[in-house]
């Protein structure tokens, strides 16, 4: 004899996985034109490295979002000047599908980190402001002068792209699952150039005795 209730939740669980993959796969997103206030983040916006093997933590904020219940990003950034070293995901409901986490470097050579969460039953959307993670990196080179400053953008792209994907992202999501209309904004690492320390200069042996030239007869 079947087991009914065992069959309902296999067709619960089934209906929820396919909902997670059209909220954060459904392509192409149609964005309404109409203005947003809702905004996704690189916080702070700028970051001033001083030295090699500092670390550094930004955050992915979401501000005056209503009905969020997936969100996709994929931000890039030169990996010759810092690593990314933790990924701390913070989603705002539970349960949750974590569908992305990976980091890799994309064929242009830029580093990337592809997050992709979404809500599931019986989860309620969210609606306010909050970071969705946060990001902590390793400075893995300073310039010394003749070098000139560097810099690299912690590129967040462009809002609900369509197919093909771009380098970066972001996709926000109601339960639908329709596009959330939002304006990106990115971050910016700098880090100046520096004067290298002057060398360390050592005689060897540190003492000398002259000889006495008064015993050397001719």
């Amino acid at each position: 004899m079947c087991n009914l209730k065992s069959i309902s939740y296999e067709i619960e669980r089934t209906c929820q996985f396919l909902l997670v993959i059209l909220l954060l796969f459904n392509t192409p997103f149609v964005v309404s034109s109409a203005e947003s206030t809702t905004k996704i983040c690189v916080d702070p916006p700028y970051y001033l490295g001083t030295a090699v093997s500092e670390t550094f933590t930004i955050k992915i904020n979401i501000t005056d979002i209503a009905n969020l219940y997936g969100f996709d990003f994929r931000i890039t950034w030169n990996g010759t000047l810092i690593r990314l070293t933790r990924v701390e995901i913070l989603p705002p409901w539970s349960p949750n599908f974590i569908a992305k986490n990976e980091s890799s470097v994309l064929p242009s050579g830029k580093t990337y980190h592809w997050l992709a969460v979404s809500a599931i039953m019986p989860a309620s959307p969210f609606s306010g402001s909050t970071v969705i993670a946060k990001l902590t990196f390793h400075v893995e080179h300073a310039p010394y002068y003749p070098e000139p400053d560097l810099s690299t953008s912690l590129d967040l792209g462009v809002a609900n792209p369509g197919i093909p994907l771009p380098e970066a992202f972001t996709k926000l999501s109601d339960p639908v699952p329709a596009p959330i209309p939002h304006e990106v904004y990115s971050g910016l690492y700098e880090i100046k150039t520096m004067i290298p320390p002057p060398p360390e200069l050592e005689v060897e042996p540190p003492t000398f005795t002259a000889l006495d030239l008064s015993l050397i007869h001719i």
